[in-house]
């Protein structure tokens, strides 16, 4: 799975900001263009994208901070009755999105 890769990825630090830059954008340009629910409910399967939301990041850098928002609004804007389920990590019993937006 290549989130599964995009989790590993963001994850390092060694990585250059310009390649989690890139990442993050891409990401958020796939949510916001997917048109077929089952194509969405793929992606968001597997709790790859819980583990992207919750990814530490260098808050201190303002672009990382832009990128990681759009992120996080593309994934919000995508919230519905059938795919609220994928953002909740029952395990943890938490909602990762709403405790990382807020």
């Amino acid at each position: 799975n290549i989130l599964a890769d995009f989790v590993r990825i963001l994850g390092l630090d060694r990585i250059s900001k310009g390649v989690k830059l890139q990442l993050l954008q891409t990401l958020s340009m796939l949510i916001q263009n997917i048109r077929r629910d089952t194509s969405l409910y793929y992606l968001f399967s597997n709790n790859y994208v819980n583990q992207l939301i919750a990814t530490q990041y260098d808050w201190g850098d303002e672009e990382i901070l832009s990128y990681y928002i759009s992120f996080l609004k593309s994934l919000a804007l995508r919230l519905n009755a059938e795919t609220i389920t994928f953002f909740f990590n029952e395990r943890l019993e938490q909602f990762p999105l709403y405790i990382e937006a807020i």
